[in-house]
């Protein structure tokens, strides 16, 4: 099991890697403050701090692909101990990350500003700062710099556009599931997958993963999560959601190759 979780977590990093020396061009495109707070973050981080944060998140991703008892305990370690992903948690729990409207999702940061109450305690917290805090909102995910101006996509709109989508990218079979979410079950090329779409979370607009059976027994990619915005996309408005939308059929399509090519490394393992 080592050397394949060695294996994933080095494709994972190479892709991460490629990732960010083209400037994050898709990360930036995904409608999540979690993916929002990471780029900010990066940007701030030497150069020598950026490699070792990469690596810790490359082998956090390896572990979706295994089943959670066999990877728990080394994931709890490596959440618990390594220096890059504490100081990465840290940070984001102070400073500008914790006072900046930016990095607040946008149906609550309307609420806030609408409130009066709420508004002259942001008022007195702030006075007592000595940095000024971002509540810019983030250019590629909205031309609209005033956040109270901001249309928010509600739930119709998005189930409109992912059905539309995932029709076009691969054939769908719909079904309820308890507690709220959507199956969409169908194929691309070889592949057989399911993808459960939560349109009712309290933490996001939308919450996603993918199903698919590995070649490995030891393997079972159940409910993968993609590496970035994994909390759910939250910064979906009308004016992204279309193209926030075809972002997410590119993303699952992105899962499936990566499927292919654990498969073939997990073969290769075993000749």
């Amino acid at each position: 099991m080592a050397d394949l979780l060695s294996g994933i977590a080095a494709l994972l990093r190479a892709d991460f890697t490629a990732e960010a020396e083209a400037g994050f061009p898709t990360v930036k495109r995904i409608p999540s403050t979690e993916a929002v707070k990471f780029l900010d973050y990066f940007a701030a981080l030497e150069p020598g701090g950026r490699g070792p944060l990469l690596d810790a998140m490359s082998r956090l991703g390896a572990f979706q692909f295994f089943p959670p008892p066999l990877v728990r305990q080394q994931a709890l370690d490596l959440n618990a101990n390594n220096a890059a992903l504490v100081r990465y948690r840290t940070t984001l729990q102070s400073g500008h990350f914790a006072y900046g409207l930016r990095y607040v999702e946008p149906r609550m940061a309307k609420a806030m500003l609408s409130d009066p109450e709420g508004m002259a305690h942001l008022v007195q917290t702030r006075a007592a700062l000595d940095f000024q805090p971002r509540d810019d909102p983030p250019k590629v995910l909205t031309p609209e710099p005033d956040i109270r101006k901001l249309r928010t996509a509600k739930a119709p709109l998005l189930r409109k556009l992912i059905e539309q989508g995932f029709t076009r990218s691969f054939a769908v079979k719909k079904s309820k599931l308890p507690g709220g979410e959507t199956r969409y079950a169908g194929s691309l090329g070889s592949t057989e997958l399911e993808v459960n779409v939560d349109f009712a979370s309290r933490l996001a607009q939308l919450r996603w993963s993918v199903t698919m059976r590995m070649a490995d027994p030891q393997l079972k990619a159940f409910r993968l999560e993609d590496f970035w915005g994994r909390m759910g996309w939250d910064y979906l408005t009308e004016e992204n959601a279309s193209r926030s939308i075809d972002l997410l059929s590119h993303r699952i399509e992105y899962l499936v190759n990566m499927k292919k090519r654990i498969d073939a490394l997990a073969r290769a393992g075993r000749t």
